[in-house]
């Protein structure tokens, strides 16, 4: 499971999660990014044929998870990668304090 699945490491993540056999469940914001990477990653990698669950999601909590995945809920998640940038904060503000 790779949270932030779009951005940079999300899609080093997959890349060598896929490459050593393992089933996917990616999460973004929108669907057109998730395909993107499935497209990428499916001719990048030919020889392997994982599972690829595609979650959308604007809000991260457990209904909101159970309810994208649907028909995958008892799909065995072993890895959870998040790759989700957090907001920034002011460090110097922080500091300051």
């Amino acid at each position: 499971m790779i949270y932030g699945a779009s951005n940079k490491a999300g899609k080093s993540f997959a890349y060598y999660l896929m490459s050593k056999g393992f089933n996917l469940i990616l999460i973004e914001r929108d669907n057109d990014s998730i395909s993107q990477l499935e497209d990428q990653l499916r001719k990048l990698l030919p020889d392997q044929n994982p599972v690829i669950i595609r979650c959308v999601l604007n809000k991260f909590d457990q209904e909101s998870i159970n309810k994208a995945v649907g028909d995958y809920i008892t799909f065995p998640v072993k890895i959870f990668v998040n790759c989700k940038s957090s907001k920034k904060t002011n460090m110097k503000k922080e500091h300051d304090q």
